[in-house]
């Protein structure tokens, strides 16, 4: 039990300290375009290819680079997706992340993060047939931040799995930095 406390306890310390290092990065010719980086909690509740949906995720921020005068931050996601109704499915996946946003100011804060990675979904039938599969995954997101942690997000999940069944789920939630 005290193993597992000290683990929980470096990986959050890890989480933080590298969500540090990430802070936001303006544009040095667009003043209005940004890359925030950190890590961010969400959770989000919506339609899924069962029916209803549910959907959380952990990002973390890597680092930063530029292109051109447009700021990138690149990290990853883990993904969870859960779908009910016509049947029961779930899906996840860990993908590496791009992301980018815009700072006008006060509450006009927006974030977009687009990323791809191995994915795994499972039916436990209803809705095609039940099975498990594994494969690539996508997920897109995008934020509007109300303030430094907090803000409404809109996330798409997609769990395509060779040989097996398939995940899908939109979802709108809150989104929290850490």
């Amino acid at each position: 039990m005290k193993r597992r406390v000290l683990a929980i306890a470096v990986v959050m310390i890890l989480c933080v300290t590298v969500g540090s290092f990430a802070a936001e990065n303006k544009s040095s010719t667009i003043p209005w375009w940004v890359s925030y980086g950190g890590t961010d909690l969400g959770v989000g509740v919506g339609y899924a290819e069962n029916g209803f949906g549910a959907s959380a995720t952990f990002d973390l921020t890597f680092g930063q680079f530029d292109i051109g005068p447009i700021p990138f931050s690149w990290g990853g996601t883990l993904g969870a997706e859960a779908g009910f109704g016509l049947g029961v499915g779930f899906g996840v996946g860990a993908f590496v992340t791009l992301e980018t946003g815009w700072d006008f100011g006060g509450i006009w804060r927006f974030e977009w993060r687009a990323g791809i990675g191995p994915a795994a979904a499972i039916d436990l039938g209803g809705y095609y047939s039940a099975g498990f599969g594994i494969g690539l995954g996508q997920y897109v997101s995008s934020t509007w931040w109300f303030t430094n942690n907090f803000g409404l997000t809109v996330q798409e999940m997609y769990a395509y799995t060779f040989f097996g069944p398939n995940l899908y789920s939109y979802s709108i939630g809150v989104e929290l930095k850490l």
